[in-house]
């Protein structure tokens, strides 16, 4: 017996010493920031490193390097190619798309040179997209206005830089700068592919943000997931008036409410009837939407274009969803809403030569409004409040709190205007 336990110690401590002196690369420094993640991709049998049994972490990466990890991280064992080592690895990364067979990308193009930190969030957060989904385009932009050198960033790499960051695969430099145009260390693609390949390795994300579903009762549309903050309920707001009042009778007309995945924007199509929505996205041709409204959350680039805007009918005399639409101006300039109304179809029925716009600008109810006609239409542009209070919906009606604030800035009375009063702006 006590033989038996004797041999059963020799080899618990014969395990516990092969597993303490696993073999690592011999220029690793333990106390160095990246042994960790570099000792982890060796282990996942990601990398071997050098024939001589080194990793050199400070070396550059060249670019068919870095695919070759990706790929192995997400589970492909890709034989060597004859001719050009990393053929295979190449023709498999453009077959699930992790990257494409243009000249502009470079990792096809010129997989042997060196990679820059940009080019390597683009191939990782295809790589990640091929069992995660995309993120929210709320939660895309939360993460934009926290990289301070986002302008330096090439257009082709912006969405995987933004992605990166908002799995939290990459957490960037202190001063809070990625510096996209650096090329990429053999030490920094271990992090790249350890949080890649590990999910528990990645940094937790927390944005200010809280969410919620908007339930919209559109006959085809789907629900989705929108982020909120306070200063965004003037865009609610406005998806809420339109909702409620256009789509309660769906004979009468039909609004189409989404998110729009490429910007923080949300879309509200209104139109005649279920007949022209279904025909509208076939031949691409919007005439069979009879308004537009785009709502914003993020200051694009262009002027004008982080306002609320409102494309729509010219001819007033065939006016359609004027209940609804009469709503959303009472609820956007309040008791001014007939002269923003009436000036509005003025510019719509106005003859516009070519080159020759018009151009009226105002101020009403704290709002900037600017409307514009063209030879293609007239467009309504007005700023949105930061302060806005939710909108109440009571027996499909739609209530507007108006609040006045007070000297310390608390908020005083609130009463409450029922804007979808047919008679409120006769």
């Amino acid at each position: 017996m006590k033989q038996f336990i004797s041999l059963l110690m020799v080899v618990i401590l014969l395990n516990t010493v092969v597993y303490a002196e696993k073999p690592t690369f011999e220029d690793i420094d333990d106390t160095k920031w990246y042994s960790d993640w570099v000792n982890i991709i060796k282990d996942l049998n990601i990398t071997s490193g050098y024939p001589d049994g080194t990793f050199k972490p400070d070396n550059q990466l060249k670019r068919i390097e870095l695919l070759s990890f990706t790929m192995k991280s997400l589970g492909y064992d890709i034989p060597i190619a004859n001719d050009y080592w990393g053929q295979n690895i190449i023709d498999k990364a453009i077959e699930i798309n992790i990257i494409s067979n243009q000249s502009s990308d470079l990792m096809f193009s010129d997989p042997e040179g060196y990679i820059t930190r940009e080019e390597t969030a683009r191939v990782i957060y295809n790589a990640y997209l091929k069992s995660n989904e995309v993120f929210n385009s709320d939660v895309d932009q939360e993460i934009r206005s926290t990289i301070v050198d986002l302008e330096e960033i090439n257009s082709m790499y912006l969405q995987g830089v933004v992605g990166v960051f908002s799995s939290g695969i990459v957490e960037g430099y202190a001063d809070k700068s990625f510096k996209p145009k650096n090329q990429l260390t053999r030490a920094e693609a271990a992090v790249f592919i350890s949080r890649l390949a590990l999910p528990e390795k990645r940094k937790s994300i927390e944005l200010e943000l809280s969410s919620f579903e908007y339930h919209t009762t559109s006959v085809r549309a789907n629900n989705f997931k929108v982020h909120y903050s306070p200063e965004h309920q003037d865009i609610y707001n406005i998806m809420t008036i339109v909702d409620t009042v256009e789509n309660a009778d769906v004979e009468n007309g039909f609004a189409w409410i989404g998110g729009l995945s490429s910007q923080s924007t949300h879309l509200l199509g209104l139109y005649s009837n279920m007949e022209d929505f279904d025909y509208a996205p076939v031949t691409s041709h919007t005439s069979y939407k009879r308004w537009n409204i785009e709502v914003r959350k993020i200051l694009p680039p262009q002027e004008y274009t982080d306002w609320i805007e409102i494309t729509g009918w010219r001819d007033k005399n065939e006016l359609e969803h004027e209940e609804t639409m009469k709503a959303v101006f009472n609820y956007l300039f309040a008791e001014d809403s007939d002269r923003i109304w009436n000036k509005y179809f003025e510019y719509a029925n106005t003859i516009v030569e070519e080159n020759v716009g018009i151009d009226y600008q105002t101020e009403s109810f704290g709002r900037t409004v600017r409307i514009v006609a063209s030879t293609t239409g007239v467009g309504l542009y007005a700023t949105r409040k930061t302060d806005a209070l939710p909108v109440i919906v009571e027996d499909g009606k739609v209530m507007v709190q108006y609040a006045s604030i007070l000297s310390d800035g608390s908020i005083g009375t609130v009463t409450f205007h029922d804007i979808t009063d047919k008679n409120s702006n006769e």
